[in-house]
C-alpha cells in the first residue's frame, strides 16, 4: 500500500460519525434508465464580433444555484473552450495551489472550487436535479484529482462530509464515490459496491462530457436515492442514505481539488443548472427545445 494512501485510511478510521448500519451498493449499471435524447447536433463557435458584443453577450450564471468563493482563487471565463453558447469557465491548478489546512495535511491537497452557499442547502425530503457539462483537456494533469463534491455542512462546527465525490486517478476510470469517509471497506477508490462508474479512462480527457444527477436526499436507507447519466447514457442507481445524521443538509462543489502534485491540472465547466425536473438541467433536453 502506498504511504498515500495508508496516511488517507488512518484518518478515516479516526472518523466517529453514527452512520445507517447498513450500506446498501449500487444497483448494477444495467438496470434500465429513462430513455436519453439523442445526441445533440455538433455546435458552432459562434461568438459575436467584438464591435456587437453587448451586456446581452454575457451568458447567465449556473441556474439555480447560489454559489460563493471557496478557497482564494480567480476563475476565468474563457471563450476558446465551450459546450453550449459562448463561453465557459476556466480552472486551473499549479504547483502551490494550496490553502490554509490543505497546506498542512498529509498530503497535501491544492485546489480551486466554488462552493454552494447555505442559501442552496438540500434538506431532508428534498427531490434535486443536477446538471453540468464539463471538459478535461489531454495536457492536464490528473494523478488523484476530484471533478465535483456534493457536501454536507455540519449542523454545528467546521467539518464538513462528502457524500458523493466525483473522482479520476490516472489510468483509472472516471468514478462516483460514495460517502468514503464512512465505507472504506468497500474500496473507497475503486468503481465497485455503493461508487458508480461514469466514464472509461480512454473516453475522459479531450471531450465535453455532460452529467446529470438526480438525488432525493435523506437518512434512511428506504427514502434515499441517487440516479446518475453520462452524456445521455444511464450510468447507475444508488438506493440508500444521502444525508448523514447531524447534518444541516447538502450543497454542491465543482471545481478541481486535488493531491499536491509539480503539475498543471486544467478543467472547464458550463451550462450548470439545478432543479426539480430533469427537463430543467440536462442540456440535451434543452437545446432541442
Amino acid at each position: 500500500m502506498s504511504n498515500m494512501k495508508y496516511l488517507l485510511l488512518l484518518a478515516l478510521f479516526a472518523c466517529t460519525e453514527n452512520v445507517p448500519t447498513s450500506v446498501p451498493s449500487q444497483i448494477a449499471n444495467t438496470t434500465p434508465g429513462p430513455s436519453a435524447p439523442p445526441h445533440p447536433p455538433a455546435l458552432t463557435n459562434n461568438i459575436p464580433k467584438a464591435a456587437d458584443r453587448d451586456s446581452s453577450w454575457l451568458e447567465v450564471g449556473p441556474q439555480g444555484f447560489h454559489f460563493a468563493l471557496s478557497f482564494h482563487f480567480a476563475t476565468d471565463q474563457d471563450t476558446s473552450a465551450f459546450r453550449y453558447g459562448w463561453k465557459s469557465e476556466r480552472f486551473v491548478v499549479r504547483p502551490g495551489d494550496c490553502f490554509g489546512s490543505d497546506c498542512s495535511r498529509m498530503p497535501v491537497y491544492e485546489r480551486k472550487e466554488f462552493g454552494e452557499t447555505d442559501e442552496g442547502l438540500a434538506r431532508e425530503g428534498d427531490n434535486v436535479w443536477y446538471g453540468w457539462s464539463f471538459y478535461v483537456p489531454i495536457e492536464s494533469h490528473q494523478s488523484w484529482v476530484f471533478f465535483g463534491q456534493i457536501m454536507q455542512p455540519p449542523a454545528i462546527g467546521n467539518s464538513h462530509e462528502p457524500l458523493w465525490m466525483f473522482l479520476k486517478r490516472q489510468g483509472q476510470p472516471f468514478c462516483m464515490i460514495f460517502d468514503f469517509t464512512h465505507t472504506y471497506t468497500y474500496n473507497p477508490w475503486e468503481c465497485i459496491g455503493s461508487n458508480i462508474k461514469l466514464l472509461e479512462d480512454t473516453e475522459f480527457k479531450g471531450q465535453w462530457h455532460d452529467v446529470v444527477l438526480h438525488i432525493k436526499y435523506s437518512s434512511s436507507n428506504e427514502n434515499g436515492l441517487t440516479e446518475v447519466w453520462v452524456n445521455g447514457l444511464f450510468k447507475g442507481r444508488y438506493q440508500g442514505y444521502t444525508l448523514l445524521p447531524n447534518r444541516k443538509g447538502a450543497v454542491m462543489k465543482y471545481g478541481i481539488y486535488r493531491t499536491a502534485s509539480n503539475q498543471t491540472t486544467i478543467a472547464f465547466y458550463d451550462e450548470l443548472r439545478k432543479g426539480k425536473t430533469r427537463e430543467e438541467v440536462d442540456i440535451r433536453h434543452l437545446i432541442q427545445k
